[in-house]
């Protein structure tokens, strides 16, 4: 994990949708007034976790514009990492000694991190996440499901399109993902959207050229997969980018916005 899957900003405004347990999971779910929708985005949020404002504010905007329910599920089981990183990156050192003492702080963080990815890795998030969409289909009158991940949910939405293929999704979406290989995005086996930042210690210019060659080269019929890169972006825009930032926001909107035409194309 970098720094800057642990920084970014908070957005402001207030979450209107609700919480409910789904498939013994808690989620917070949006749904677009006056209408019971029989899509469902699924949005995997980065390491901040659904109690976090952004994604719960973005699952609203998602719900509105493009006329599906969105949830947005707890897979870290109540132990999502604090907002208080975002706030510890985000401190301005003004003098020598705060330069040294954030330093420090985040020499002690990083095994806290390395545990946290160690205890929330593929074999505890999958089987909630089949077992979400199961109870959707099963429960509910859903007919399509996509996945949307942002950062450490961008593995899991990538690996949910092809390497859990009992998950049963129908489209995948992966915004400036960690953790996902080349290798393992080429099995993707549904329409795909990749939005990538620019400047991405974590999906590298070299991790997504490699995957964009690997998933060309494949001969067998494979729905359409687009990479698109926002110029002068930095690795967790799309999900924490600055809104006083006129370019910031210019680059969320657009993101947000082919991810709309993107779902009402493939669901």
């Amino acid at each position: 994990m970098s720094a800057c899957c642990i920084s970014g900003t908070v957005f402001e405004g207030t979450p209107c949708g609700k919480e409910e347990s789904i498939a013994g999971v808690p989620c917070y779910v949006a749904s677009p007034q006056g209408t019971t929708p029989c899509r469902v985005l699924l949005l995997i949020t980065d390491v901040f976790g659904w109690r976090f404002n952004n994604p719960r504010l973005l699952a609203d905007r998602y719900a509105a514009a493009a006329g599906v329910r969105v949830v947005v599920p707890d897979l870290h089981d109540g132990d999502s990492i604090g907002s208080d990183f975002i706030d510890f990156m985000l401190k301005p050192a003004e003098s020598w000694s705060h330069r040294v003492s954030n330093v420090f702080v985040g020499c002690l963080r990083v095994p806290q991190l390395v545990a946290w990815m160690l205890r929330h890795g593929d074999a505890s998030c999958h089987p909630k996440l089949v077992a979400l969409i199961k109870a959707l289909r099963e429960n509910t009158a859903v007919t399509k499901v996509a996945a949307l991940g942002f950062c450490w949910g961008g593995r899991h939405s990538a690996l949910l399109g092809g390497q859990v293929p009992c998950a049963g999704v129908d489209a995948v979406i992966m915004c400036h993902p960690s953790g996902v290989s080349a290798k393992e995005c080429s099995s993707i086996t549904v329409p795909a959207l990749f939005c990538c930042a620019e400047h991405d210690q974590v999906f590298s210019e070299s991790t997504r050229v490699a995957a964009e060659a690997t998933m060309a080269a494949r001969t067998a019929p494979v729905p359409v997969t687009t990479f698109k890169v926002y110029p002068a972006t930095n690795h967790g825009f799309a999900a924490r980018g600055n809104e006083g930032n006129e370019q910031e926001q210019k680059a969320m909107n657009e993101a947000f916005d082919d991810i709309v035409a993107f779902l009402k194309a493939s669901l």
